[in-house]
């Protein structure tokens, strides 16, 4: 067996973040946050596969939630934006709920 060195950790960390560290809480948006469910199945698959499978784990849980698929089929969304640029949303955008048709597409985004 091929040992594992220090740069193998930190490219195996570097790609986990790539793929699961969308979460951040903090108010100066400094702080990503893995998600622990998403690093869970990741593990857990590769205890069980023996290779690293890098997942859309959180898809498995969620799917499409239907307000988001609601909303996309209710409005003419820009979804390049969001593929394409970075979107900021306010904390107190999340703090104070809204109906669908007030919504903010830019927290709607996030929070699905």
């Amino acid at each position: 067996m091929a040992e594992v060195t220090d740069a193998d950790v930190e490219d195996l960390l570097d790609r986990m973040a790539e793929q699961y560290d969308g979460n951040c809480f903090d108010e100066f948006y400094e702080n990503r946050v893995f998600s622990t469910y998403s690093v869970n199945k990741f593990l857990n698959a590769l205890s069980q596969k023996k290779r690293t499978v890098f997942g859309d784990y959180w898809y498995e849980a969620g799917g499409v939630p239907s307000i988001l698929k609601n909303y996309l089929e209710s409005r003419k969304v820009n979804l390049e934006k969001f593929q394409n640029t970075e979107i900021e949303v306010d904390f107190s955008d999340f703090v104070n709920p809204t109906t669908l048709p007030t919504m903010d597409e830019n927290v709607l985004m996030c929070q699905t």
